[in-house]
């Protein structure tokens, strides 16, 4: 057994079943071959040399992060108009970037990737509308979906939909199993109804994943329902004829137009009201919690109690550096978790263990990844994180997923392997 490896860590935490003290991850050619406690061992793996074995007595081996939502070509725009409400900083800020520069797009891809990277972020769902993502995610190595950007709200739709149609074309030629073209149809006030159809139709018979910013800001349901308010004055009076007002909820929208189905993340949901949570539970759409940018850009905080308590699927994600900071796993799990306490100082379903889960194996099952990754099962991917544990011991009462939670930093992560191949090492 020349190719087999064993790691045993101070506590393994597999996500799905219950984490192990003093345990094991076998991997051989690239995949978790056993899980479990170092004295239950089988055979074959008890006379291994000591070349084939790392112990890491102070820390714990975790499933790779999943960052389900991210815009790493905003890397350089770290501090993109602090303090700015959502909508003010979409027109003083974002709309006002100039993409053209090839190269320092990609720059800032491979910037973004390589820091999440050694934070633990083995797997991305990544939003543009340029390919840069792509091209990036294949030089560092980690896994990614990508999904390609539409808006159409000022475009010739006809034109809009041939661009998503070339883009998808050259992202086939670039896609491996490892990165893969998605579509982002990119929110309700900047995509007309007929690019939603088009969008849902590509869905439908090609599978792709797709990807929406849903109900970030107050000011989302305002735009869908009438003809007044900050987003309609945003996009203009041609846009507002493109995209007129409708009555009903979010999820009655989405379902008109075929996007509420388990292939859809929906992206923030913070202005979700209760029985929009059951709809998208209903559907099994993802519901993808940004708290670091929902907060910075003045929106809110999510309802993930109340989402969770409906069993809506849950993933995370770190949103762009210009209004989330830093693709920090860590910091994202600890806002999620405080928040929701502070919300909620009787609430049950938003736990350390709930969002870890959701920052690994849910954002896997966002992406339809969950055969291969998200947790530390044999037969899976070894996408695995070490993460140092402090030197001073934790509290009898306390789990290892609320250590995890409560105080794990990007700082102490000192390995991270992607398919048993370990490619950060501190």
């Amino acid at each position: 057994m020349t190719n087999v490896q064993l790691l045993r860590a101070a506590w393994v935490v597999p996500v799905e079943g219950p984490s192990i003290a003093d345990g094991v991850v076998a991997i051989e050619g690239g995949r978790i071959a056993w899980v479990g406690a170092w004295s239950k061992r089988p055979r074959q793996f008890r006379d291994l040399p000591e070349s084939q074995q790392q112990h890491y007595d102070n820390a714990a081996l975790l499933p790779g992060f999943v960052n389900a939502h991210s815009h790493v070509v905003f890397h350089y725009q770290r501090g993109l108009k602090d303090g700015t409400p959502m909508v003010d900083w979409l027109q003083q800020g974002v709309v006002r970037l100039d993409w053209s520069d090839s190269a320092r797009n990609y720059a800032a891809c491979v910037a973004g990737f390589r820091e999440g990277l050694r934070a633990g972020f083995t797997t991305w769902g990544d939003n543009h509308f340029l390919l840069a993502p792509m091209q990036a995610a294949h030089e560092t190595g980690i896994r990614a979906t990508c999904f390609l950007e539409i808006f159409g709200v000022m475009g010739e739709l006809e034109r809009e939909a041939a661009s998503l149609q070339r883009r998808l074309d050259e992202a086939a030629s670039m896609s491996t199993d490892k990165v893969r073209a998605a579509i982002s149809p990119h929110a309700v006030y900047t995509v007309p109804p007929a690019l939603l159809d088009r969008c849902a139709r590509f869905s439908r018979e090609q599978g792709y994943l797709l990807s929406m910013h849903l109900a970030e800001s107050p000011e989302e349901r305002q735009f869908l329902n009438s003809t007044k308010g900050k987003l309609r004055q945003f996009i203009g009076r041609e846009g507002s004829r493109r995209i007129p007002p409708v009555p009903g909820s979010f999820t009655d929208y989405l379902r008109q137009h075929g996007l509420l189905h388990e292939r859809t993340l929906l992206i923030h949901g913070v202005q979700l009201e209760p029985a929009e949570l059951a709809q998208i539970a209903k559907h099994r759409a993802t519901l993808v919690h940004c708290p670091v940018s929902n907060a910075r850009l003045r929106c809110g905080i999510a309802p993930i109690e109340a989402a969770l308590k409906v069993k809506v699927p849950l993933a995370l994600g770190t949103d762009g550096i210009a209004s989330g900071e830093r693709h920090d796993p860590f910091e994202t799990m600890r806002l999620a978790l405080l928040l929701q306490e502070a919300l909620h100082p009787d609430g049950r379903c938003t736990t350390a263990a709930s969002v870890f889960q959701a920052a690994t194996l849910g954002g896997a099952r966002a992406l339809h990844r969950d055969q291969d990754i998200g947790s530390l099962v044999a037969g899976k991917e070894a996408d695995m994180v070490l993460l140092e544990l402090p030197q001073t011991p934790m509290h009898p009462s306390r789990s290892i997923e609320e250590e995890i939670v409560y105080g794990g930093e990007r700082s102490r992560v000192r390995g991270v392997w992607i398919a048993g191949e370990r490619v950060v090492t501190s």
